[in-house]
């Protein structure tokens, strides 16, 4: 399971090992996370991939999960007819970035057929010029084109308003974490643990095997 600490790590060793032209670049974009929570990924943007850089991350899930707008916009593009990199989804923002949800379901439930179409694809009424709002049902992961080979997944990407990919990962990872104990919010609400914690310092006897107990509960 990912947890805040890993979300902070995780900004560190970007700032910490990237070139400096990407360091500035670094963004954490607030979005919804795109699909179920309990999929697997790492930080897999820019590992080479046939002789080019894959400008995404990989959120590697079972078919049929739910897809999520990551964020309040317009869905841009619909792909139908299935192309060869299969079904696949794209949102604008307010701002112009885009998010691209690739490899959308295209098989009929419970088979491997390809035959699924639109149906099984895309949730009612995701289609080119739609409005959708952050966290709406819009698809359904799958392995359409050519992620066949590699199993159910979807390839997430967020990209600049010039179209240059920007790596989702920290944003991934905040959304993941969204509501989590961060200890920097905590410490900015309370002064001290007893505040914090709704506890108390007590001299009266508690019941403790140790016997170390210095707080009771208010």
């Amino acid at each position: 399971l990912f947890r805040p600490f890993s979300f902070i790590l995780a900004v560190f060793v970007a700032l910490l090992v990237a070139p400096s032209a990407f360091a500035q670049q670094v963004t954490v974009f607030d979005i919804a996370f795109p699909t179920e929570r309990s999929v697997t990924f790492t930080d897999d943007f820019g590992d080479p991939r046939g002789g080019r850089t894959h400008e995404a991350n990989d959120l590697i899930g079972k078919k049929m999960m739910p897809l999520y707008a990551a964020v309040d916009g317009v869905v841009s593009s619909v792909v139908i007819p299935e192309a060869a990199w299969g079904y696949a989804i794209t949102i604008k923002d307010a701002s112009g970035y885009t998010y691209h949800y690739i490899h959308v379901n295209n098989d009929t439930p419970g088979t491997d057929d390809g035959n699924g179409g639109v149906e099984y694809a895309y949730a009612p009424g995701i289609r080119r010029g739609a409005d959708v709002k952050k966290g709406q049902l819009i698809g359904w992961m799958g392995d359409s084109g050519n992620a066949e080979s590699v199993g159910a997944h979807l390839h997430f990407e967020i990209r600049r308003p010039d179209d240059v990919a920007i790596n989702p990962y920290l944003s991934l990872m905040k959304a993941l974490n969204a509501g989590r104990y961060i200890p920097a919010t905590v410490t900015a609400m309370a002064t001290d643990i007893n505040t914090d914690k709704g506890l108390v310092v007590t001299t009266e006897p508690v019941s403790c095997v140790s016997g170390s107990v210095i707080k009771s509960v208010s």
